[in-house]
């Protein structure tokens, strides 16, 4: 996926080939954890934001895709909606785009300030997703690597642990069905028809793979 970043991306949107060389790497790790800063992969707890199981020691490509788009030229990157990480395995069953943060619960839905009305977090990052998607679909290269996955999805991570709320029996049902051991999936249209899911990790959660 590195490749075809930096020569077919660019190609597409008329951009020169990109020189940035430290926005990728790999890892074989049974556990690790994502950051989306120049290390990207920590091996501790606690260390990163988002948390992975990796018992098979599948190899796992991990870009930031974010710093990515940012050596592109001013007119291209600006005011563009961007995920933080792309990740893919080697045997072509997971391939994610994931927005990390470390956001109190109060400000992860809408909420209001001096300001006024602010969308919150999470409506953020679905638009980041959702324009992520659109722009490396785009590329017909990528979009037939892409294709290849059999488990396509966007995840949110938020490092803060979500606060326990009281739910009647119907809400908590609905909620139970939506849970799945990666993560809580919610319908984003906006996603799904890319043919990607959309799943929710909060405080301690790992994503299996």
């Amino acid at each position: 996926m590195k490749d075809l970043l930096k020569f077919d991306y660019t190609a597409h949107y008329n951009q020169p080939v990109s020189t940035i060389d430290n926005f990728y790497t790999s890892t074989r790790n049974i556990y690790f954890e994502l950051k989306d800063d120049i290390n990207l992969v920590y091996n501790d707890k606690g260390q990163g934001i988002a948390r992975f199981n990796n018992p098979r020691e599948i190899e796992v490509f991990v870009l930031n895709y974010e710093e990515f788009v940012k050596s592109l030229s001013p007119v291209f990157k600006n005011r563009r909606q961007v995920c933080d990480i792309l990740l893919h395995t080697a045997n072509e069953k997971q391939l994610l785009l994931c927005e990390l943060t470390d956001t109190l619960e109060t400000y992860v839905n809408s909420f209001s300030n001096d300001k006024g009305s602010q969308p919150g977090k999470r409506n953020k990052a679905i638009k980041q997703l959702q324009q992520s998607l659109s722009d490396l679909i785009a590329v017909p290269s990528i979009a037939y690597f892409i294709e290849k996955y059999s488990i396509k999805q966007c995840c949110f991570f938020n490092k803060q642990p979500k606060a326990p709320v009281t739910i009647n029996a119907v809400n908590a049902f609905n909620r139970i069905n939506n849970l799945s051991s990666n993560g809580f999936e919610m319908p984003i249209p906006e996603i799904e028809k890319f043919g990607f899911r959309f799943f929710e990790f909060w405080g301690g959660m790992e994503y299996a793979l």
